[in-house]
């Protein structure tokens, strides 16, 4: 018996051979290819953007609409930004499983009704691919009072500065984000035939993969760094990352999306124009025009699992804190990260959840350790990085102690936990 070779898609000519030689119901499932472009931004898969020569039909949300491009993936054994960590690549079964069975589970809550995750198009466990909606088709302009615009919501923050509308926009999507997560973390709480712990909950290589890259490496990259510990702190830290390190491989508490940050976020902002509209041959707007949300889509589920319910809230204040210490950009209520990561947890909060402070601080000291020690992404000025690293050992006393007057003297906790309901009565008032 003939067994299949998982093919290698690391390239847009593999990726052009792929569709020339896949079955003849992928050809007849999708028009003529016109252009194949490598996508930039992910980390982990070899991703692509495909044009199709003629529209191709989907039906989804009740309406069938007309796609232009899709989203190819393909997902190698490794990670493809760090290769040095291996990821299995029946990632991609767990990823096609929550693109179709996740919207079931959450189509009923009508307060979400921005909030979605790509539709499916295709499947092939053997390539270990998908092919999945554009979420951020390219723009076509035409005459018309308003505009939508689809972006990646870290790029929409790193603007958001300029205008109060832009906050507006970005704390409201907080808000929609911290709803659907508190959502997604009781789907359990429903009939059992409907559960989805059954799908999820033995895709243990994505936990194995967030305990490693968030604690197996805090002390090494430490080392490197230069920071000294006495002893007592580097126990303390061996137990902490420790303790982390088992709990994400064996708590299996709640559905999470695993990757939850705003750099797997796309939103559709509608710009709607008092008088004329922006377009190809008018590209500059009218000054009178307001914003609102669209959509807003969640991407990038390989990760998804069971785990500690803390990790999808502690993922996204890690990235975001991050970002505010190195693009640190303020307004009057302070920066767009601690805004945008203070309306999720509220929401989040108000919305039912639970929110374990201790362990999202554990989390956020060994993700920022082990994420400046994986690349320069951040900065290669090695008195920087050992200045924030030194923070992060700080966050992890801190936290031990719970001496939260401690760690409200960084402002991004100040603004993540200032709500009085998250502190000790002691601290009240």
């Amino acid at each position: 018996m003939e067994v299949k070779q998982e093919p290698s898609l690391e390239a847009v000519s593999s990726v052009e051979e792929y569709f020339r030689q896949s079955p003849d119901n992928l050809s007849s499932r999708f028009p003529s290819i016109s252009a194949i472009m490598p996508m930039r931004g992910g980390g982990v898969n070899f991703t692509y953007r495909v044009h199709f020569g003629e529209p191709f039909k989907h039906r989804s949300h009740g309406r069938q609409r007309q796609h232009n491009t899709a989203i190819l993936k393909h997902y190698s054994p490794n990670i493809a930004a760090t290769p040095q960590f291996t990821f299995n690549n029946n990632r991609q079964c767990f990823e096609a499983l929550a693109l179709k069975e996740i919207p079931k589970f959450t189509a009923s809550e009508a307060t979400l009704e921005h909030v979605r995750i790509p539709d499916l198009f295709w499947e092939d466990d053997v390539a270990r691919v998908i092919i999945m909606e554009d979420v951020i088709p390219p723009a076509r302009l035409e005459d018309a009072p308003s505009l939508l615009e689809s972006m990646i919501f870290r790029d929409f923050c790193k603007t958001a500065n300029e205008s109060p509308e832009k906050i507006q926009i970005a704390c409201q999507v907080g808000s929609a984000l911290g709803q659907y997560l508190a959502l997604l973390h009781t789907l359990d709480h429903g009939p059992v035939s409907t559960a989805p712990r059954a799908l999820f909950a033995h895709h243990v290589e994505a936990r194995r993969v967030c305990a490693l890259t968030a604690f197996g490496d805090f002390l090494g990259s430490l080392d490197r760094f230069g920071v000294e510990l006495e002893i007592d702190q580097r126990h303390l830290i061996q137990e902490v990352m420790g303790g982390m390190t088992e709990e994400m491989l064996t708590d299996e508490d709640t559905l999470v999306m695993g990757d939850f940050w705003f750099g797997n976020i796309i939103i559709g902002v509608q710009q709607t124009y008092c008088s004329g509209s922006k377009t190809l041959s008018n590209p500059t707007p009218p000054t009178d025009s307001t914003s609102s949300i669209h959509s807003i889509h969640i991407i990038d589920w390989e990760f998804v699992t069971y785990a500690p319910r803390y990790l999808d809230l502690a993922h996204f204040a890690a990235e975001c804190w991050l970002y505010n210490h190195f693009y640190p950009s303020t307004s009057c209520g302070g920066s767009i990260y601690q805004q945008l990561t203070s309306s999720l947890f509220k929401a989040y909060r108000t919305s039912g959840g639970t929110i374990d402070v201790q362990r999202v601080i554990y989390y956020i000291a060994g993700h920022v350790g082990c994420f400046l020690g994986y690349s320069n992404r951040w900065t290669d000025n090695p008195i920087v990085r050992k200045a924030k690293a030194k923070l992060a050992v700080k966050m992890i006393e801190d936290a031990q102690k719970k001496d939260w007057e401690a760690l409200r003297k960084d402002e991004f906790l100040l603004n993540l936990f200032d709500e009085e309901d998250y502190f000790p009565e002691s601290m009240r008032g």
